[in-house]
């Protein structure tokens, strides 16, 4: 896929990670066919996670995929509720 013209507005933005995440992310966007110079385009993966993120109902599925999963035991022992 060709990359975007420079009058596009685009953000950046920089994130602490695990140290195979980036990889990871490369290789789903690749996946999904989000390409840019023969390897996974991870910010158009991300543009897309926020389009779906736009509608509501997407945007449950989302959160029901990604949500943490914590257990109320673990939640009471980090002195939390929830």
């Amino acid at each position: 896929m060709a990359r975007k013209p420079k009058d596009i507005p685009r953000s950046v933005i920089n994130v602490r990670t695990g140290i195979d995440t980036s990889e990871i992310l490369k290789e789903l966007a690749f996946e999904c066919g989000y390409l840019y110079s023969g390897e996974g385009a991870t910010g158009e993966l991300l543009d897309a996670i926020a389009a779906l993120a736009k509608d509501e109902s997407k945007r449950l599925i989302l959160l029901g995929l990604l949500k943490k999963r914590v257990t109320v035991k673990e939640s009471v022992n980090k002195g939390t509720k929830g």
